[in-house]
């Protein structure tokens, strides 16, 4: 059975797609900054940066985000390079610096309690 956009969205991914909404209604950007999601990665176990990167990867999947890397663009790509990424059928290039959210990733945030 094929996952829709919104169905059966864990606690993790509900609760990071109401901080990136919130971020965006607060700065009026959809590209937020991951070291504003994690605040300090101190003291982050290495299971709760993996269950982190595996909530951004599940939702970019369900197309209401794209990870992103701005500070040196898609590198695993010669015709893309340094380029940022904008869709998720772009290279991905294994480190996020950026997240951002979809049109349809606001619309679900909107939906989400």
């Amino acid at each position: 059975m094929p996952l829709t956009p919104s169905s059966k969205l864990s606690l993790a991914q509900k609760a990071l797609l109401l901080d990136l909404l919130h971020y965006y209604r607060t700065w009026k950007s959809d590209q937020v900054p991951v070291r504003r999601l994690r605040g300090s990665v101190r003291g982050w176990t290495g299971a709760e940066s993996a269950s982190f990167s595996r909530t951004l990867r599940r939702l970019e999947q369900r197309g209401l985000i794209v990870r992103t890397n701005q500070s040196t663009g898609i590198r695993t790509d010669p015709l893309l390079s340094g380029r940022i990424r904008t869709s998720a059928g772009q290279p991905f290039d294994n480190r996020t610096d950026h997240i951002i959210l979809t049109d349809l990733g606001r619309q679900v945030a909107e939906t989400v309690k």
